[in-house]
């Protein structure tokens, strides 16, 4: 497989270098080839406890931003990696595409894509911690609410927009994911 492949494929798994290179150098080198983080040796195993932490949070603070947004440009541009990034952008003109499609799933999204559907589902869930039917789902009541807060749409209108096949399960769906019926969301 190709490095660049590889890298678009594994960039969101956080990867921190423990390395006995220690030069300047090295660590630009280390750092420029992908790698989240730089330690050398001796390190202390607190501040590699921490740096894990550190990680770990970043990247779910990520999967939060991920988890809200309908698109990549309202997102900083130094969250995602560029090639994160990419994905994300083609992920959420697909989902916008097809949004009042109730049929899409995440064989038709794979084909689309062009990707398998066992690195699709990895890279979903390494970057929003959901699995993608789940986050198409999420992605369409998080529209739903800004076609909401446009004013322009009936909620029945939004529904179908949406892809929903029924009001019923648009507003129970709705009210599920933000703790209020769609007649009642202010944002």
């Amino acid at each position: 497989m190709d490095k660049k492949l590889w890298g678009a494929l594994l960039c969101h798994i956080p990867v921190i270098l423990i390395t006995a290179k220690s030069t300047v150098e090295n660590q630009v080198e280390g750092l420029n080839s992908g790698a989240d983080a730089y330690v050398t040796k001796p390190f202390e195993p607190n501040y590699l406890l921490a740096l894990i932490h550190s990680q770990l949070k970043n990247r779910e603070n990520v999967r939060n931003i991920l988890s809200k947004a309908t698109q990549t440009d309202k997102i900083d541009e130094n969250v995602l990696s560029p090639q994160d990034n990419e994905f994300m952008t083609e992920l959420y003109q697909l989902m916008e595409n097809e949004l009042s499609n109730t049929d899409l799933d995440v064989s038709r999204m794979t084909e689309i894509l062009k990707i398998s559907r066992t690195k699709f589902y990895y890279k979903v869930k390494g970057l929003v911690g959901e699995n993608p039917s789940s986050f198409f789902k999420t992605y369409k009541l998080n529209r739903a609410a800004e076609l909401i807060s446009e004013g322009k749409y009936t909620i029945s209108e939004i529904s179908d927009i949406t892809g929903f096949s029924t009001l019923s399960h648009f507003s129970k769906s709705f009210k599920k994911h933000f703790g209020v019926a769609p007649t009642e969301y202010r944002r």
